[in-house]
């Protein structure tokens, strides 16, 4: 018997506009742009609205276990960020150790829940940071930079800065503050290093963050918003270099539509493009007899 012929008019839908929407695992193939993210060959993904952004971000957060976590930045208090400056930096830099930062603590969260992850010595100093300082081991996205001070003692981090431990980093600062971007940077190191330490304990092979909808809400990229979005590119992009060169797979990856790419300025943009970077696009196929 011969299969029936079906026509693309006989489909009323071929699913939500928003893959959120939308139940798009029960038909997601996994592509190139699935197996560059795989392999870390890529940390940020480019296309436009519908190519399927968050639809690989689904992909990999809820079929991959506890091992990949999606951050959206729908509702995201941007607000509260940009207050988190670093007056020591470039102006084009100066929301990077902030995002470093809040990358460091979101793996922090996922490694706590990876299976060995307990046999690390550094393993309880990352909960008692966590707990001290959010209440517990798994704060939310929006709350991360909102406290006005960080605690730090014996039983968690106690970093040094020129040679001067770090009782505590005041993120409510001025913005001309120079030792700001400092003291969270050398907080973040102790807290990657515990995460990495950790991770070589672990049955997982790697861990990976996907910080999705930066578009959201945005009609016109002013320039508060445009340092940021480039802070989390650069802060990304230098915690997957740091883990790559301590031999511990960490990949923290940025899902951005392409018309915001291209509006963002800075140094590494175009070494970024080209080796770091997954570009979505849907090929016109016009074949007669289809319809």
């Amino acid at each position: 018997m011969q299969n029936p012929t079906v026509s693309l008019r006989d489909f009323d839908t071929f699913g939500d506009v928003a893959a959120e929407d939308d139940p798009v695992l029960e038909y997601f193939l996994s592509t190139n742009a699935v197996e560059s993210i795989r392999k870390n060959e890529s940390f940020l993904v480019l296309g436009r609205k519908g190519t399927g952004k968050t639809a690989i971000v689904r992909h990999f957060t809820e079929t991959g276990g506890s091992t990949s976590k999606a951050l959206s930045l729908r509702g995201y208090p941007w607000n509260v960020h940009a207050q988190r400056v670093d007056g020591g930096a470039s102006d084009i830099e100066a929301y990077v150790s902030s995002w470093r930062y809040l990358i460091a603590v979101e793996l922090a969260s996922l490694v706590l829940k990876q299976e060995g992850a307990w046999q690390s010595n550094l393993i309880n100093s990352l909960e008692n940071f966590l707990k001290e300082n959010y209440g517990g081991s798994s704060p939310k996205l929006e709350d991360i930079l909102r406290p006005k001070r960080l605690k730090l003692n014996k039983i968690s981090f106690m970093p040094s800065v020129m040679g001067n431990q770090l009782g505590g980093v005041d993120l409510e600062r001025s913005a001309r503050d120079h030792q700001f971007g400092l003291e969270l940077n050398a907080l973040t190191s102790a807290i990657m290093d515990a995460v990495r330490d950790a991770l070589s304990w672990c049955t997982a092979e790697s861990l990976s963050l996907h910080f999705d909808e930066l578009d959201q809400g945005i009609t016109v990229l002013g320039d508060s918003r445009e340092r940021m979005i480039i802070g989390l590119i650069i802060a990304a992009r230098e915690i997957k270099r740091e883990s790559e060169k301590a031999g511990k797979p960490i990949n923290p990856v940025v899902y951005l539509r392409s018309d915001i790419w291209e509006e963002l300025n800075f140094s590494d943009k175009n070494k970024i493009s080209q080796t770091l970077t997954h570009i979505l696009e849907w090929n016109s196929i016009v074949s007669q007899g289809v319809v």
